[in-house]
């Protein structure tokens, strides 16, 4: 008994004496200018969209008109033609209109569907790479918001940057994508 008494006193002050993991933050980033974010169009618009990636994305979404889905063509460099889709179904968006976005993408094994993040609209930027970044921003309130920097790394989208953006005080409404009206800081 002693023993094994022994035995959970050392495995406790064990534990307890050993230090946390360290979070580690995401970098910021310069958020995209004003116009190169892109709108979120409505549910039910895939104009544009090749047939390919139509087909897929019907597919993917199991509908035919697809009327809660919405989606659009971006060119993702080495990767080709892909689209960024969006799913207004029931109960897919939030109260500060964030929606699911996907990512529709053809790679060696076929074509892919990922949940990429939530937010209510993106932007492509430059990357150091022959693959765009991808940027998504949500709402967290009337006078803040999250963007989500993604890049393509040993053949995934993973984040590697995250903005915490809050409107100026100085500034009674704004488009909250301004850059120059915003400040931003360090998710944590």
């Amino acid at each position: 008994m002693r023993g094994t008494l022994f035995l959970l006193l050392a495995v406790t002050l064990q534990v307890c004496g050993q230090q946390p993991a360290k979070r580690v933050s995401l970098p910021t980033f310069p958020l995209p200018s004003e116009s190169e974010w892109l709108e979120r169009r409505g549910f039910g618009s895939q104009d544009g969209l090749n047939p390919i990636l139509l087909k897929a994305l019907q597919k993917e979404f199991h509908c035919t008109r697809c009327e809660t889905v919405g989606g659009r063509q971006i060119n993702l460099g080495r990767l080709g033609s892909a689209a960024v889709a969006w799913d207004g179904s029931e109960g897919q968006c939030g109260a500060t209109g964030n929606c699911p976005f996907y990512l529709l993408y053809k790679d060696e094994t076929g074509i892919r569907l990922i949940q990429i993040d939530f937010g209510w609209t993106y932007a492509i930027m430059k990357s150091s790479t022959d693959v765009p970044d991808l940027v998504f921003m949500a709402n967290m309130s009337y006078r803040s918001g999250g963007a989500r920097r993604y890049s393509f790394v040993r053949g995934a989208f993973v984040q590697t940057g995250c903005d915490y953006v809050e409107l100026n005080e100085s500034v009674e409404s704004a488009y909250i994508l301004n850059p120059k009206q915003v400040t931003v800081k360090p998710c944590d």
